[in-house]
């Protein structure tokens, strides 16, 4: 497409091609985001350079197989860069949760299945790139807060370095992979997988552990800044680990559950670190991450804390 038959960008909308697109998400740094009429298509506008390193992350998601958006059009705007890329759809599986808890008292069979189906792909996709390289630990406790907790929690820092380096010691020959950071349901659709804003290398099987886990940290009372929307049942824990519990290394097979404890422990910091605009989330998650790292340190299984609490 010549760029003399894209038309400039307006204040809340764009034209290309003769297409409109409404402004989705004005981003203040990076690319903004807008959306079609009947919100088929997306496309990210802005500092060329910022485009263009997002163009290109996406294309090695989709080189690796990862169950991403298809890119339809890329090109320049003025002194804009922008791409287009396919809606995954307008229903995220969270919010598909949300309302089949609400309307039925849990997640319906089919929707639990295409949550197992594309948490498969994404699992696929990381055993075939995954890295057999050690793994950057000072770079892995600034992607999930750790160091931030022990700021946060002084009086717990003894217990958390600690913690920190029982991690390293059990994780110090464990694959690294490209993660995704922050799946879990809200960016997940049957058809793939959005956001990456929060990617890192870090220890293969966090994201499983992630995708199952996100209900533990939230409350189910009321009162709190963010609430618990749904559960699941153990019948489809057992279905999880089952469907996606185990990674194809090369010849090494990983069950994420003999490393479940240290991978929780993880994702709790993530969790936990930084709440401070929720103030009473913020005292709650900070109760729960006390108890997981005092059982952490005690050798108690975390897997079995967390089994036991699902619907706490």
């Amino acid at each position: 497409m010549e760029t003399k038959d894209r038309e400039k960008i307006l204040e809340k909308k764009v034209m290309i091609g003769g297409e409109s697109f409404d402004l989705f998400l004005d981003r203040q740094r990076g690319a903004s985001l807008y959306v079609n009429a009947d919100r088929s298509r997306y496309l990210r506008v802005g500092d060329p350079d910022v485009v263009e390193k997002e163009l290109d992350f996406h294309k090695q998601l989709l080189g690796g197989g990862f169950p991403v958006s298809r890119i339809l059009d890329e090109g320049r705007l003025g002194e804009r860069s922008y791409w287009s890329e396919e809606s995954l759809g307008n229903d995220h599986l969270h919010d598909i949760f949300k309302q089949e808890t609400e309307s039925a008292g849990l997640i319906s069979e089919s929707s639990f299945r295409a949550f197992l189906k594309v948490v498969q792909q994404f699992n696929a996709a990381q055993a075939s790139t995954a890295n057999t390289l050690p793994i950057d630990f000072e770079r892995l406790s600034a992607a999930v807060g750790f160091d931030g907790m022990i700021h946060e929690l002084p009086d717990l820092s003894d217990d958390l370095r600690a913690s920190w380096k029982m991690v390293q010691e059990r994780l110090k020959d464990y694959p690294s992979c490209l993660t995704h950071g922050d799946f879990n349901p809200h960016n997940l659709f049957s058809k793939g997988v959005i956001d990456f804003g929060d990617h890192f290398v870090g220890p293969i099987g966090y994201d499983a552990v992630t995708a199952v886990t996100t209900p533990f940290w939230f409350p189910k009372g009321e009162g709190f800044e963010f609430r618990r929307k749904y559960t699941f049942t153990e019948d489809q824990v057992r279905q999880f680990f089952d469907a996606c519990g185990t990674y194809q290394v090369g010849e090494r097979e990983i069950d994420i559950r003999d490393r479940f404890d240290e991978l929780f422990l993880l994702k709790a910091a993530w969790w936990s670190v930084r709440n401070q605009r929720n103030p009473k989330l913020q005292e709650w998650r900070y109760d729960r991450f006390r108890k997981v790292v005092d059982e952490f340190i005690r050798g108690e299984s975390l897997l079995e804390h967390w089994q036991s609490h699902l619907n706490d």
